[in-house]
């Protein structure tokens, strides 16, 4: 593909993705969502990131499932896990995890 096609290509993605993420938000700025729809969205996140994290956590050489002590991503899942429900703050929850991954990884012996 020439480098025009290909510039042009990624131009028209760009616009289309960001169309996508625009338009439903001007859409819904001037109304109210229902409040069952404000509490299904609020859980779209978490559940998108569960989704991604999970397999990376349970599958960490992405051949085996390992749910012992000898997986240092899923010890460092828990108090990970624990921060992100008593905080509720995304930050703080991805500071932990890559401490106790670190922590994980460092003092243990994998």
């Amino acid at each position: 593909m020439p480098r025009g096609e290909l510039a042009l290509a990624f131009l028209g993605m760009a616009v289309v993705t960001f169309v996508m993420r625009v338009l439903p938000f001007f859409m819904l700025s001037r109304s109210k969502l229902p409040p069952w729809a404000e509490t299904w969205l609020s859980l779209v996140a978490p559940a998108v990131m569960a989704a991604l994290l999970l397999p990376a956590v349970l599958v960490p050489d992405g051949r085996r499932l390992c749910i012992d002590a000898s997986n240092p991503y899923l010890i460092a899942s828990v108090p990970t896990f624990l921060v992100a429900v008593k905080y509720k703050s995304m930050l703080l929850t991805v500071l932990t995890g890559v401490l106790f991954a670190w922590l994980a990884l460092r003092l243990g012996s994998y």
